[in-house]
């Protein structure tokens, strides 16, 4: 018996924009173009308002806004030990490891992290992550 299970819409959205975000990295973070192709013009990233970069970052160009936000603060951001859990055509989870080093401190913490991602019209819609702890996040960047 063979079986084929498909991806759906939302996880082919989001490995575009994985993709998109690897490239922009490896630019130097000078073509924001790669990754505004992969976000609905309407897009949203809600970050925890405790964060100095919290708030609802609003379309592409605040979504741009927000990535210079977050670049200002860490020196240093990676995900380990990915896990995508598609929850249909238009949601998506993911569940990692974040290693993040703050510029000011120089302090590296890891952490867990959820983000739920929504997709509208084959691209980004909203991202939302779910930190485990922002305390330990401002401690790292304010007091090493």
């Amino acid at each position: 018996m063979t079986i084929q299970v498909s991806e759906s819409e939302a996880l082919k959205a989001l490995r575009r924009f994985y993709a998109a975000e690897e490239e922009y990295v490896a630019s130097g973070a000078k073509d924001f173009s790669v990754i505004a192709e992969t976000l609905h013009e309407d897009v949203v990233m809600h970050q925890a308002a405790s964060l100095p970069y919290g708030g609802d970052w609003k379309k592409r160009e605040g979504f741009e806004a927000w990535i210079k936000a977050m670049n200002g603060v860490w020196s240093k951001l990676e995900h380990r030990d990915v896990h995508i859990f598609d929850a249909g055509d238009d949601t998506v989870f993911t569940r990692a490891r974040a290693v993040v080093t703050s510029r000011a401190t120089g302090q590296t913490i890891e952490f867990p992290i959820l983000h739920q991602v929504t997709i509208r019209d084959g691209k980004i819609f909203r991202a939302e992550p779910f930190y485990w702890d922002t305390a330990a996040l401002l401690e790292a960047l304010y007091k090493g």
